[in-house]
């Protein structure tokens, strides 16, 4: 991993799962009064939260979605 962007990923807060990244964004949300988002990130396996808007097809969600199972 490149150092910049190490350092980058860990001077913001982590998140383990989607659930905890949605619940402190909805907080935050309340708090400060500004739209946040959140994204998984390759680098420390966890969750961040943006200010930045996150376009659903710019953002992978393969790597947190669960399979689907077609049935038939």
């Amino acid at each position: 991993m490149e150092k910049s962007i190490w350092r980058q990923c860990k001077r913001k807060n982590r998140y383990r799962d989607e659930h905890t990244a949605n619940y402190y964004r909805r907080r935050f949300e309340q708090e400060r009064g500004k739209k946040l988002d959140y994204y998984w990130c390759p680098y420390c396996n966890g969750f961040h939260l943006t200010s930045v808007e996150i376009k659903i097809k710019d953002y992978d969600f393969e790597e947190t979605r669960r399979p689907v199972i077609a049935v038939g």
